[in-house]
């Protein structure tokens, strides 16, 4: 049976180690992109998810681009992070685009009949899928689509950036002492007063708490890479831990979607706690020093005789 693999990365400052990126897949099904540059001005965290999208052209092609290009973008003094994300994603955006828009000619008749001769017509254009044809290929990554979540966290480790083309996950819990810097009790009673919004990406809380957000549904029409980000800012407090997740690994907690985040920040936190375990529907293996987190929460949300399903993710 497939199993989830990870690694576990030390963040230093230059001096000690300041924080961890705990990041686990499925590397068997192959679904997940998963980059994580560093620069001198902080790190780059970027999710691109498959499942989907009928081919992992543009996915491959996005790792390997998108992360180096906002890289270059990022090293400017006193830039605007948010601008940048917003404006290098739309220009990646364009570049898949014009490549493809540069085989036809303008004003090209569509209801033509002859556009179903593949072999006399289709093919001379875009390229024949059985060769090595670059013309082909750009047109498969213009065309298949992809979901995208992108972090940046900066070199203080004060502040954090998260864009976001699809239905990827992103959140984060604080101190579990504390919520925005109340003690958990002020901050039950703060936050019980507080509808939840029904349109949130994604939540990750401690158990009894209220969700801390960084994303709502702002623009979720494929394909992903063909549209404006969703791009959320928030300021970094210690002990902050952040999820990002294809969707995957929600997906794969067979739970009413209002348990969901509970029982995947449970896994993370690795507590015990019998009433989520039961609503898991089975029992998890205990927390030990030095676990990857993303592998235990990746792990956890599978029932033991249901098919391993795909999960990227980076803690």
């Amino acid at each position: 049976m497939d199993s989830i693999t990870g690694e576990v990365e030390t963040i230093s400052d230059g001096a000690r180690s300041v924080g961890y990126i705990h990041r686990a897949e499925l590397r068997s099904k192959g679904e997940d992109r998963i980059a994580v540059p560093h620069l001198e001005q902080g790190i780059i965290i970027a999710i691109f998810d498959v499942d989907g999208h009928c081919g992992s052209q543009l996915s491959d092609f996005a790792a390997q681009k998108l992360p180096a290009l906002l890289s270059e973008r990022l090293r400017a003094d006193n830039v605007d992070v948010e601008a940048v994300m917003k404006d290098t994603i739309e220009e990646f955006d364009r570049s898949l685009l014009l490549p493809l828009l540069g085989l036809f000619d303008e004003g090209e008749d569509w209801s033509d009949p002859k556009w179903l001769n593949t072999e006399t017509e289709v093919y001379p254009r875009i390229g024949d899928p059985d060769k090595d044809d670059e013309r082909y290929a750009a047109g498969m990554r213009a065309t298949v689509g992809s979901t995208a979540l992108i972090a940046f966290l900066d070199k203080q480790r004060k502040y954090l950036w998260v864009a976001s083309l699809g239905d990827c996950d992103a959140g984060y819990v604080g101190d579990t002492r504390t919520i925005n810097g109340l003690p958990c009790s002020s901050a039950n009673a703060t936050t019980a007063t507080t509808p939840p919004k029904s349109n949130v990406l994604s939540h990750f809380c401690p158990p009894r708490l209220e969700p801390q957000e960084i994303l709502d549904f702002n623009s979720w029409t494929p394909p992903y890479m063909s549209s404006t980000p969703s791009i959320r800012h928030h300021n970094v407090l210690s002990g902050d831990m952040f999820v990002f997740a294809s969707d995957g690994l929600r997906d794969q907690v067979r739970v009413p979607n209002a348990r969901k985040f509970d029982i995947i920040f449970w896994l993370a936190s690795g507590r015990h706690d019998d009433d989520l375990e039961a609503g898991l529907g089975h029992e998890c293996v205990p927390a030990q020093v030095g676990d990857n987190v993303a592998e235990r929460c990746g792990s956890g949300t599978k029932g033991r005789s249901e098919e391993r399903r795909r999960f990227g993710g980076v803690w």
